[in-house]
């Protein structure tokens, strides 16, 4: 059957507003877009601030031509062959499959919408792991905000439009069947895109800050290896709210712990990095005095965190 691009419109008189049928190709009959499918690429909107130093981070932000380089610097560090074991679940580091080719990974042009700018980040390669590129764009967002250094990448490497270049070479030009390119349906994608797909990630970090919030948590994120200075900085501040607690109770020797409600797991952080769990502490049912144990949890934030999350504490009794 030769497609008949008048069929379009009529599709999509039965489909909402926010799905579209573009265009029709004709293609022989074993194709499999996901077998074929030889790339895809990626595009993410964020706000700029997301690269911002933390007393930068406003919606007022507007990032520079120096900075938009520094990140694309960054980016390159991706493109080749690597392995992500650390970028998805599940996978070991002698995993062949964890070795994935990224082709093209760029940061874009800047743009204003509702008094806030945003920028495109595009990434291109041949496939990807669950959570790849998110955790990817994480670490690039914590090296330009300078709560990890570049060498990060490399630590992290040790122990979606999509293309179909190889099926176009075979089948392209055969006189029978289309290349599957879409650069005559370029301007009608993007009104789509702009209409339905970049208005609700704006409308939503306008309304509801969801980068800024996220942005609180990242460097918990990078607190967990002991060969990251974030640890030993995570430990300070672990100790210091802990005299400052141990402070307070001389005044107040009867005042109970903030401890949060419910089952807490007490862990000690060990030298070098690594912890030993100590106890679980009902603190629903039994108080604890500030004197008799101070703790500090911290659990990772966002999207599971509760399965994430990592809880550590200094357990400290009175005249130790």
């Amino acid at each position: 059957m030769v497609p008949d691009q008048n069929i379009v419109p009529k599709m999509n008189e039965y489909l909402p507003p926010e799905i579209r049928v573009i265009a029709m190709k004709r293609t022989t009959r074993g194709f499999d877009a996901k077998e074929h499918c030889s790339a895809r690429t990626y595009e993410y909107v964020t706000p700029t601030y997301a690269f911002a130093k933390d007393h930068e981070t406003t919606s007022k932000y507007r990032i520079t031509d120096e900075k938009v380089k520094e990140v694309n610097e960054i980016l390159s560090k991706f493109v080749g062959t690597h392995n992500y074991h650390n970028f998805t679940s599940g996978k070991k580091y002698s995993d062949p499959s964890a070795k994935r080719y990224i082709i093209k990974f760029k940061c874009g042009r800047a743009f204003e919408q509702n008094d806030r700018e945003f920028i495109f980040l595009s990434i291109k390669g041949q496939s990807f792991m669950l959570h790849q590129i998110r955790k990817m764009i994480g670490l690039v967002l914590a090296i330009s905000r300078g709560i990890v250094d570049m060498n990060t990448i490399e630590l992290a490497r040790k122990e979606n439009k999509v293309h179909f270049d190889g099926y176009d070479r075979r089948y392209g030009d055969d006189g029978i069947h289309e290349r599957l390119q879409w650069e005559d349906n370029e301007e009608e994608i993007q009104e789509f895109k702009d209409r339905f797909i970049y208005k609700h990630i704006i409308d939503t970090e306008v309304n509801d800050n969801v980068m800024y919030r996220w942005l609180r948590t990242l460097q918990e994120h990078f607190a967990l290896n002991g060969n990251l200075k974030e640890l030993q900085t995570k430990q300070d501040e672990v100790c210091a709210d802990k005299q400052t607690i141990i402070d307070s109770s001389n005044s107040a020797n009867t005042e109970e712990s903030p401890l949060p409600k419910g089952d807490t797991d007490v862990i000690t952080i060990l030298e070098g990095g690594g912890s030993e769990k100590v106890d679980t502490i009902n603190t629903e049912e039994t108080p604890t005095p500030v004197e008799e144990s101070v703790v500090a949890q911290v659990t990772l934030g966002g999207e599971g965190a509760k399965e994430d999350g990592v809880k550590t504490a200094e357990n400290n009794s009175a005249g130790s």
